[in-house]
């Protein structure tokens, strides 16, 4: 690609960044993941002790229950590892030179520019302001459809596992 190709396609993909409030997006997710990698911890945990080959069925099952509890805070010493992962300037950056390769990848200067100029207009403010609703109602519906067969099918396996573990 010519320099000047270049540099108008950088100048388009910062433009449509900053109209789309980029960097909001990535605080957003950011958070998001950090929730997503704490509430892991314990799965974490509990993963470290199921593959220790050395230990019996049952010390797995009571280190399992003594790491899972509030007092030892090997939960809080393995989230602290997530704690500011991906809210970190390094992760906004890779963010964001991610988000441009892919802007690059699907849409033209000419489409960028278009994009840009769509969200400006008072339609692509109003679009940009309630996407997160229209889709959160959208996926809200879909999962007050859904869930119930899901749960109802987990608690099924849960049971019949429990029974076979039992006998």
């Amino acid at each position: 690609m010519p320099p000047q190709a270049q540099i108008d396609r950088m100048i388009a993909t910062r433009e449509m960044l900053a109209v789309l409030n980029f960097p909001q997006v990535i605080s957003q997710c950011g958070a998001r993941l950090e929730k997503g990698a704490r509430d892991e911890a314990p799965q974490f945990l509990r993963q470290g002790v199921l593959s220790a080959q050395q230990l019996t069925d049952r010390q797995k099952e009571l280190l399992i229950i003594k790491l899972n509890g509030n007092g030892n805070g090997s939960v809080e010493r393995v989230d602290n590892i997530a704690s500011g992962s991906f809210t970190s300037a390094e992760f906004r950056a890779e963010a964001a030179k991610a988000y441009a390769e892919v802007l690059a990848k699907h849409y033209t200067v000419e489409e960028m520019h278009v994009i840009t100029a769509f969200f400006l207009t008072p339609a692509g403010k109003k679009f940009d302001s309630t996407k997160e609703g229209v889709v959160g109602g959208a996926l809200e519906s879909v999962l007050q459809k859904i869930r119930p067969g899901v749960v109802k099918s987990m608690q099924d396996v849960a049971v019949n596992e429990i029974i076979a573990v039992a006998n």
